[in-house]
């Protein structure tokens, strides 16, 4: 999140290639999550 908002309301934010897959990776994960809970409620 601090890197978002450094990007969003910072001039020439210089993120690092390590910083951004961990990002990606964190975001992976909350979006298999959120998946399986979905699925779950459509199962009831």
């Amino acid at each position: 999140m601090d890197l978002r908002h450094e990007g969003d309301y910072q001039d020439f934010v210089v993120i690092t290639e390590e910083e951004a897959v961990g990002s990606v990776e964190t975001a992976k994960t909350i979006i298999d999550m959120l998946k399986k809970v979905l699925i779950r409620l459509l199962e009831e």
